[in-house]
């Protein structure tokens, strides 16, 4: 038992050790960036654990992705911790910690090297591009993923060594909940197939390697006509997700740079060599990377490289032949490969990346064995020189030197996601030209008040790629409308009509309050007859008295127009509404509920006067009140994005 004793030590220092790393994260709160839609403006999420959450998990996509066991745990988080986002990251860190360790066991278990599977596994953990999947909450998809991934190959190392149905049927379920995570692990039965050449080296060779006799036997051999035949229940259900995740893409594609097939091989070649790149070099990274027109020549340059390391391989294969080095290697790099399969873009991509440091999760960890087991050899070599002591020194040094830079270039990356400006002004940063940065920094403006830079941000977003990313036409016409810009902000409506492919956003803006009091002074002003049969003639001329001065930002002169207008035509909801926008920003707040408390009473189906009347209700001290009113605006307009967060911020006491 002093070997297991010692495998379950070291398994839990690699565990602590990430946890140590990633433990600042804990402290960090949402960011505005896909978070609101999963968690902190979900209200199925943030309400727990409950059997309609159950089923809607199940049944519905997000985000372009099905991925029920994801929602499960963000709903688990909710029940456990609550609505703060302090469990959601707690769970995230928990999650990669035990990946980490499950990933040393499983190395530990298929090669018996103790100290290479944890040099490994902490190598994988703490790498920089880590971060982004552990402390961005709404990438839960990739750590669950891997997790249950790493449970699959423990789960397979015990059926190569004792083929049951039992054990089978374990592999079976972990894959299936990796892919209910996350479907970009239908390359799992690829993966397995490459385990049973190196380190289970099951697969019967015609000619024997040396380093072939270092199992002693533990895993049955067979032939590759028979552990492909194996895997076949593994890759009907790898089938079965890929059709699925093609349907579910197939709404929320986005544009993909090259359109012929040449063009795709080329884009995901670049794609890989970005990878291997940033495997190396991890600097500049952050999750909003935009499509680029780039040639190959990078990729030819990593090719070159990895085709020196091959030949100096060979060079010295008298000597590596002792050890399983060279397997090794060669097993990491094709893993790193068929694992990136899936995020190559080679077929779709949803989102705005081409790549990101989310889509190493899984590639790294064959990357981490490529890199540590020759160094191991490395070591081994060593030991029979003159210089051992020295060597080895030096060895331990390098890798000492590697693990420090490791964990202080995370620990700087980790900053990125401590909140909302933290993470839109960082990816400006190294960024300044990104689209969706530029917008998820001038909607963080908006939202503070700061209309000057909100618009400067938004309009440089909308210059830069409209046709890309419509959320920043929308952003920009919503901010113009509630400026008082009428005529640019209906302009950049219709101009999103055109560019919005699902339509969703342009639906969005239309049904904003300024947007249709735009919209009802456009149409109101042609006739007077149409005037006269909605409304008293000389209520609408206050009306539109008042539209003008909210246009020119004279809040005072708004103000005494829409009283007069609510004077003469009491029963006016918009009206008051309006009277009730311009007191605001007047900072008269007890006029401000008055006419949206009568606005609500009027129009009581109408969810933009409900959540008005909560937000002056939350600046009056308020919350209880505010609550039922959010809630009555959110059964209005379930699917509301402003209502669902402005209701979830109300779920946190």
């Amino acid at each position: 038992m002093t070997w297991l004793r010692r495998a379950s030590i070291v398994g839990c220092l690699v565990a602590a050790t990430t946890a140590v790393v990633f433990l600042p994260c804990v402290t960090y709160d949402f960011v505005d960036w896909d978070d609101p839609f999963y968690v902190s403006s979900n209200p199925t999420v943030l309400g727990g654990l409950s059997w309609h959450g159950i089923c809607r998990a199940f049944t519905e996509v997000h985000m372009a992705n099905w991925a029920p066991l994801t929602m499960l745990s963000y709903q688990a988080d909710a029940t456990l911790f609550g609505p703060q986002p302090w469990g959601f990251h707690l769970s995230n860190v928990i999650l990669h910690s035990l990946t980490a360790a499950g990933l040393c066991a499983c190395l530990r278990r298929m090669t018996g090297a103790t100290a290479a599977s944890a040099a490994a596994a902490i190598l994988f953990a703490l790498h920089p591009q880590r971060v982004e999947s552990v402390a961005w909450i709404s990438d839960r998809k990739d750590l669950l993923s891997g997790f249950f991934l790493v449970v699959s190959l423990v789960a397979y190392e015990r059926h190569a060594r004792k083929p049951t149905i039992a054990n089978y049927a374990c592999v079976t379920a972990a894959m299936t909940a990796s892919l209910m995570s996350k479907s970009t692990t239908v390359v799992l039965p690829a993966l397995l197939l490459l385990c049973d050449y190196w380190p289970l080296r099951r697969a019967a060779w015609p000619q024997r390697r040396a380093w072939e006799d270092h199992d002693g036997g533990r895993y049955p051999r067979r032939t590759l006509a028979a552990l492909i035949i194996e895997k076949l229940p593994l890759l009907a259900i790898a089938a079965i997700f890929t059709v699925v995740t093609i349907r579910t893409h197939s709404a929320d594609v986005s544009h993909v740079a090259a359109t012929t097939v040449h063009g795709r091989i080329v884009n995901a070649w670049n794609n890989l060599a970005w990878y291997a790149e940033k495997a190396v070099f991890p600097v500049a990274l952050h999750p909003m990377q935009q499509w680029q027109a780039r040639d190959s020549t990078r990729g030819f340059v990593m090719l070159g490289v990895a085709g020196g390391l091959v030949a100096m391989a060979f060079a010295f294969r008298s000597r590596l032949a002792k050890t399983p080095a060279i397997a090794a290697v060669a097993w990491g790099a094709a893993w790193f490969v068929v694992a990136s399969l899936t995020t190559l873009g080679l077929f779709s991509q949803v989102g705005v990346s081409p790549h990101a440091d989310r889509y190493t999760y899984i590639p790294h960890m064959g990357l981490a064995v490529a890199v540590v087991w020759p160094a191991a050899a490395a070591g081994t070599l060593l030991q029979g020189t003159g210089a051992a002591y020295r060597g080895i020194t030096r060895l331990y040094a390098v890798i000492l030197t590697v693990a420090i830079a490791c964990i202080a270039a995370t620990e700087s990356q980790l900053l990125l996601w401590k909140d909302s400006r933290s993470f839109f002004s960082g990816v400006l940063k190294v960024d300044p030209e990104n689209v969706v940065a530029l917008t998820g920094a001038g909607e963080d403006a908006d939202f503070a008040g700061d209309y000057n830079r909100a618009t400067m941000l938004l309009e440089k977003a909308v210059d830069s790629a409209p046709e890309v990313y419509p959320p920043a036409v929308a952003a920009l016409a919503s901010l113009y409308a509630r400026l008082g810009r009428g005529d640019e902000a209906l302009a950049l409506c219709t101009w999103l009509s055109r560019i919005d492919k699902t339509g969703e956003l342009a639906a969005a803006v239309e049904k904003s309050p300024e947007v249709r009091q735009l919209r009802q002074l456009k149409t109101l002003r042609p006739t007077p007859k149409a005037a006269e049969e909605s409304h008293d003639s000389l209520a609408q001329d206050q009306f539109q008295k008042g539209m003008v001065a909210v246009k020119k930002r004279d809040w005072r002169a708004a103000i005494l127009a829409f009283q007069d207008a609510v004077a003469i035509e009491p029963g006016w909801a918009a009206a008051h509404n309006n009277l009730g926008m311009s007191a605001i920003e007047l900072g008269d707040r007890d006029t401000a509920f008055n006419a949206f408390q009568r606005a609500a009473e009027l129009d009581p189906a109408q969810p933009d006067y409900a959540v008005n009347l909560t937000r002056t209700l939350l600046l009056l001290g308020r919350r209880a009140e505010a609550r039922v009113t959010c809630e009555a605006a959110s059964r209005l307009a379930p699917r509301d994005p402003e209502i669902r967060r402005l209701y979830a911020s109300l779920l946190v006491d």
